[in-house]
């Protein structure tokens, strides 16, 4: 047995649409996707790395996932906590478990349930939900930006 070739496009899309459905305060953008960049905005940007498979027995896959959202938001007069509330919002949605769903519209895309990405929460300190604070990017606008990073990992079998 090998990896299937649809799991990493179905996680990617489960997290897509997990993370756009819980959004509150700022609009989400997945890595890649076309947005307005000719004036300062604020918005959320997904990035995925994974999953990263290991075959921990015959047909028995464990599959690891990094989520990173990119917050970029406004320092303004009125409300010095707005970036820190959409960073909230982003942690928040870090629920411990994921669940992923056969998206898409092909053939093999029948939108049944493939399995759930549990969070990874080690209690040596290895894994979890960080927040990282980059600052102000642009002084002229008053933008800030961080990152909420977590760790996932699923178990799936072909």
């Amino acid at each position: 047995m090998s990896v299937n070739r649809h799991w990493a496009r179905w996680i990617f899309a489960s997290v897509s649409k997990h993370f756009d459905d819980r959004k509150e305060l700022l609009p989400l953008y997945i890595e890649g996707q076309h947005r307005a960049t000719t004036k300062p905005q604020e918005y959320l940007e997904l990035r995925m790395d994974g999953p990263k498979w290991n075959e921990a027995s015959k047909g028995y896959f464990i599959g690891d996932v990094q989520i990173n959202i990119l917050i970029t938001s406004a320092l303004t007069e009125e409300d010095y906590h707005r970036p820190y509330r959409a960073a909230g919002q982003v942690q928040e949605a870090c629920t411990q478990t994921i669940e992923v769903f056969r998206f898409g519209d092909g053939p093999e895309d029948d939108q049944s349930h493939l399995g759930c990405l549990q969070l990874k929460q080690d209690r040596a300190g290895q894994d979890f939900i960080e927040l990282n604070w980059f600052g102000i990017i642009d002084t002229n606008d008053a933008l800030v930006q961080a990152t909420v990073e977590a760790h996932y990992c699923i178990t799936l079998c072909p």
